[in-house]
């Protein structure tokens, strides 16, 4: 065969392959849309094409310039990296940027918005031209290899499960409890008050929330009003910011898959195998059924694994980058990651500092060090800073020893809290208890015995196959080139199990940081070997058992109906586009929070006593953390032994109704998570014998009820 026709057919080889991608990615979406709803499978496929349509723009212009900042930036400071690298650093660079803006002012309206697009202009501009500079010298090859036909699958239950409102999805996750709690009910206050600041209703305020500052930006970008912020019409902001984190997702596979090839290249396996280990290792990462529930949710999880894959990168790129430079890159991202989630400074940083190490000369070390901390440094000085002013701890709420206030506590926390946060976020027991949990049911949880470890059903096969691979990987520690390398790698993982057990509460999902260097060592073994079609062969299974494994657990949520709201959307839960009679005639069947958007007047204040969802809400909430001050645990610990008093302190305080979840305050007692002055028998007494019911659920434990006493509805 002449090379001439050799070459015409790889092209044709490769456009096959990309066809049969796209027509894998549209029969998967047509499929898993019509999976438990109220409609067929062509009405669920157009619904999320009508989803994508009017959310998706926000987050893609987002990711878009962010990844122009990473080509521009990445050709000065990286000269000939990858543009995975380049990426990478970009959305860290975006990151920052959405929170620096978001602390100095979130302005509203026509003013806000432009000023929110600045970066976002800017970057897609510097990206536009690097682009046509290579469209002009020979063009962009996309190449999309066969064994990335089960990543459509995944990636078919990434869109449609983000296509989703908040709150339906993912039992594990109790509907996206967290989401409605803080992830989006942050950004949401932050766009009200117009600034993002720390606050004395919610300790999550005080973590970085670099993720979520973008979500706040994002709601800039889109003139979110102050008064509804992102739930405003039919709530399309909230979908648009489950959006952005499945990108993350997406992304993170992406700077998995660079990082690996390069891992493949430094330990001796050479061309098209290390590229087909970069291809399984990105394909383990968006196959696996945790990085797509927790990347379809508005959560904060992939956009860590997707900055600690960057920093991987920036440690194992095979280019010719100063140490300074290098170590640059690596402490920007690690310090991205920790940005986004705090934790990630003991699951990516010791694992990054020994790969930097390892691929950099010793007279480049200190060099090396200085990038390390001043990257790092750069990308955390700004949540620093925020909390510095606003708590006087700049890590807040940790670190109380250090700064410690008037009454023993710190910030505006006292002692108690200070304890109950640590408790809350513990698991007791000592390390082989721990362990234990990695592979042992919890038969102490209250909601029934559970896998907190590696074998969740979400993690499918993927830790036994790591297990597989690290038992394999270790004579290549002994011979070979590489040894080094393949020996940290090795490490990695059972390090970050270490982390896991020793400085988490063991919830599965703390896991995911394992992720991506797991997939690196998963792509190493299948591809470390002699022939040319195990790699292949064996991405291609593991990503198929994979992929179709987390189809199956989105078709079994919510009672086998995850579709039931995609049609309606978010408005489903604040009513928005519904008129009067419509919503009194759903009143005798809605729950609590549709009873409050629905039958309320406008302006009326409702106390959310033991519920800290309060993403939904239209009307205006008091709301609290569990580990915050409690209105009504400031009341009773002022008069603990005279309930009258309770009612008459709260309209004090501007709370018109109060609905009470006692199933919740009971629960928060078991936990020992609540305000020990909360006592839910108190509570219940006080409700029945000082308040005027307003409406019941007691099937579900929630009343609505009135403090003052008065008779009727409002």
């Amino acid at each position: 065969m002449t090379p001439t026709a050799a070459k015409s057919m790889s092209e044709h080889r490769r456009r096959a392959a990309g066809l049969a991608f796209a027509a894998v990615l549209v029969l998967s979406v047509f499929s898993l849309a019509g999976v438990g709803g109220p409609h067929d499978a062509l009405t669920g496929a157009l619904m999320v094409v009508d989803r994508l349509l009017f959310a998706l723009w926000p987050a893609l212009a987002w990711v878009l310039g962010a990844l122009g900042l990473g080509l521009w930036l990445g050709a000065r400071l990286l000269p000939g990296s990858s543009a995975a690298l380049r990426g990478a650093l970009g959305l860290s660079i975006m990151l920052w940027l959405s929170h620096l803006g978001g602390v100095v002012a979130l302005p509203g309206g026509p003013v806000g918005a432009v000023v929110a697009w600045l970066p976002v202009i800017a970057g897609l501009l510097l990206g536009g031209a690097r682009v046509l500079s290579r469209l002009r010298g020979g063009g962009v090859e996309l190449r999309v290899p066969w064994t990335a036909l089960p990543a459509a699958v995944a990636l078919a239950v990434l869109i449609v499960a983000a296509c989703n409102p908040p709150g339906w999805l993912w039992d594990s996750e109790f509907r996206a409890y967290d989401t409605l709690s803080y992830h989006l009910l942050l950004p949401q206050q932050w766009i009200e008050r117009g600034r993002v600041w720390p606050g004395e209703d919610n300790v999550y305020g005080s973590l970085p929330g670099y993720l979520e500052a973008a979500w706040a930006h994002l709601g800039a970008m889109t003139l979110a009003p102050r008064s509804h912020g992102l739930t405003a019409g039919e709530g399309y902001r909230l979908l648009s910011c489950q959006m952005l984190h499945a990108l993350f997702a997406v992304a993170g596979a992406w700077f998995t898959s660079g990082a690996a090839r390069h891992a493949a290249r430094r330990a001796g396996i050479a061309g098209g195998r290390a590229d087909v280990a970069g291809g399984a290792a990105g394909l383990v990462v968006l196959s696996t059924p945790w990085a797509l529930v927790t990347g379809s949710l508005a959560y904060n999880d992939m956009a860590m694994v997707a900055m600690g894959a960057g920093a991987l990168l920036a440690a194992l790129e095979v280019a010719p980058f100063t140490p300074l430079s290098r170590g640059l890159a690596a402490g920007l991202l690690v310090g991205a990651a920790c940005s986004v989630k705090p934790t990630a400074a003991l699951f990516f940083a010791p694992v990054v500092g020994a790969l930097l190490l390892i691929a950099s000369p010793r007279a480049g070390w200190v060099r090396l060090f200085v990038g390390v901390l001043a990257g790092g440094a750069a990308m955390i000085a700004p949540w620093l800073a925020r909390n510095g002013l606003a708590t006087g701890n700049p890590v807040f709420p940790f670190a109380a020893w250090l700064f410690p206030n008037a009454e023993g506590g710190t910030g505006w926390w006292t002692a108690e809290q200070v304890a109950r946060f640590a408790a809350g976020h513990r698991f007791e027991g000592g390390v082989l208890d721990r362990l234990r949990l990695l592979v042992v049911r919890d038969a102490t949880d209250p909601m029934g015995p559970s896998h907190r470890g590696a074998l969740h059903a979400q993690w499918s096969v993927f830790f036994p196959v790591v297990l597989l691979a690290l038992a394999a990987g270790v004579p290549g520690v002994l011979k070979g080139p590489g040894r080094g390398l393949r020996g940290v790698l090795l490490l990695a993982v059972p390090l970050q199990v270490l982390v896991w057990a020793s400085a988490t509460h063991l919830q599965s999902r703390f896991l995911l940081p394992a992720l991506s260097p797991g997939a690196i060592v998963i792509a190493l073994w299948a591809c470390g070997g002699p022939s040319r079609w195990r790699g292949p062969l064996l991405a291609c299974l593991l990503g198929t058992a994979l992929a179709f494994h987390s189809a199956w657990v989105f078709s079994t949520q919510s009672g086998g109906h995850p579709n039931r709201l995609l049609a309606a959307g978010p408005a489903a839960r604040t009513g928005s586009g519904l008129s009067g009679d419509e919503r009194r005639r759903m009143l005798p069947d809605v729950g609590p929070e549709q009873y409050v958007n629905f039958a309320l007047p406008p302006g009326t204040r409702v106390y959310l006593l033991g519920d800290a969802t309060g993403l939904y809400y239209t009307t205006p909430i008091l709301c609290n953390s569990t580990w915050d001050r409690w209105p009504m645990g400031e009341v009773m610990r002022a008069h603990p032994d005279d309930p009258s008093t309770w009612g008459p302190a709260l309209r004090e305080r501007g709370c018109d109704l109060v609905l009470v979840n006692m199933s919740e305050l009971t629960r928060l007692k078991r936990s020992g998570w609540i305000d020990p002055a909360v006592d839910p028998d108190a509570v219940a007494h006080w409700m029945t014998s000082q308040t005027a019911l307003v409406r019941g659920w007691p099937e579900i434990g929630v009343f609505l009820v009135d403090p003052a006493g008065r008779e009727g509805r409002p």
